[in-house]
């Protein structure tokens, strides 16, 4: 099994902006930030332990190339951070970890991702997620 780590600077600390103020509108609407679609099965649109959720055109707009959408479940959940736990038919197989962390250094905020797999294709994030990122929680 494979690891990988990523890291982006998303932009500098203030008063308003925080790792907590971050994950906070990560985990709140997803679907604002995130190159995909975050679909709760139960209808939620946050993120929550426990729920599962099809993450739907991760790969860009091929759909994963006509395998449908990628389930997790959310397996974890602090203030600064969430993992999602792959399940069965997700491209990387099941039982893998994908995890989002906010973190402060050097006065600015971080947003590091981090997991397993054992097949995996590159996802497609760029300077757009920031971008995204960064003026949903100045707003």
């Amino acid at each position: 099994m494979a690891t990988y780590n990523h890291e982006w600077d998303i932009g500098s600390v203030s008063a308003t902006v925080s790792a907590v103020s971050a994950m906070a509108a990560l985990q709140s609407k997803p679907n604002d930030i995130f190159p995909f679609t975050v679909k709760g099965r139960s209808g939620a649109t946050s993120i929550k332990v426990s729920e599962i959720y099809d993450l739907i055109d991760t790969l860009g707009t091929f759909d994963n190339w006509g395998q449908g959408p990628d389930p997790v479940q959310v397996s974890v959940a602090t203030p600064t951070s969430f993992t999602f736990t792959t399940l069965s038919g997700h491209h990387r197989g099941s039982g893998q970890t994908i995890s989002f962390e906010t973190f402060e250094r050097g006065g600015h905020l971080w947003l590091r991702q981090y997991g397993t797999y054992i097949w995996a294709i590159k996802h497609p994030f760029s300077s757009l997620f920031n971008w995204i990122l960064i003026s949903t929680i100045t707003t």
